[in-house]
């Protein structure tokens, strides 16, 4: 129901994180993308870069450029906040 209230579907909003995740957990040392999206079938990770339109790209960028770069969740209030919190989460860190 946030998901249909915010504008963006559920299937995109969990992707979205589930990238970002990826992007937080590997930008700083470079992983295989299977090992850190816990997928087994290649298929599965290219039509999660492709539904992202990331596929060009040859690994995840960090996080703050996959936000930018992405196309699943397109609303400027949502990528908003979500930009604020991932500057906000650098700067503690």
């Amino acid at each position: 129901m946030w998901c249909q209230v915010a504008g963006v579907t559920a299937k995109d909003s969990l992707d979205l994180a589930r990238l970002l995740r990826g992007a937080e957990f590997s930008h700083e040392r470079p992983r295989n993308p299977f090992d850190v999206f816990d997928i087994v079938d290649p298929r599965t990770f290219t039509r999660l870069l492709i539904r992202a339109d990331l596929s060009a790209m040859p690994r995840l960028p960090p996080p703050l450029a996959l936000l930018t770069a992405q196309k699943l969740v397109t609303e400027p209030l949502l990528l908003d906040a979500l930009r604020d919190a991932l500057t906000e989460k650098a700067s503690t860190e």
